[in-house]
């Protein structure tokens, strides 16, 4: 299952990518910007995928329920050192005239080439506090 990687330069170059390929359902692309070794992927509700082809699985099958709803996303939160960054992100999702929050961890690990996502964690916020709202 494993494909070709892509690196890129910084953890925000990553985050844009991973970002539309969620949007565009792009499962290579999705393939290409996860680490191959010692990663994790924790979906709003679900259980821990630990490993490259289970979080790759978990993406495909998102991928394949169908149509995706329209999409948002503002970093809160940026913490970088050496090789390692960590961004906090809230996610709205929209389908018709339902919105959901999800507060996101995004985990970026770089590497001799470039900089990949290690471990990604989301959950539905609960509330929403002013100033963390997607405009």
């Amino acid at each position: 299952m494993k494909t070709p990687t892509l690196y890129l330069s910084s953890p925000d170059e990553v985050e844009a990518a991973y970002y539309e390929s969620f949007l565009q359902s792009d499962i290579n692309m999705m393939k290409a910007l996860w680490a191959t070794d010692d990663v994790v992927c924790i979906h709003p509700g679900s259980e821990i995928m630990s490993g490259y082809d289970a979080v790759i699985r978990s993406w495909a099958y998102i991928f394949e329920s169908g149509t995706m709803p329209e999409f948002n996303y503002q970093v809160l939160k940026r913490t970088q050192s050496n090789n390692l960054a960590v961004h906090l992100v809230a996610e709205s999702l929209s389908s018709g005239d339902q919105v959901v929050v999800v507060i996101a961890t995004n985990v970026y690990q770089q590497f001799e080439k470039g900089w990949q996502i290690i471990e990604h964690h989301a959950s539905v916020a609960q509330t929403q506090h002013e100033g963390h709202t997607l405009q």
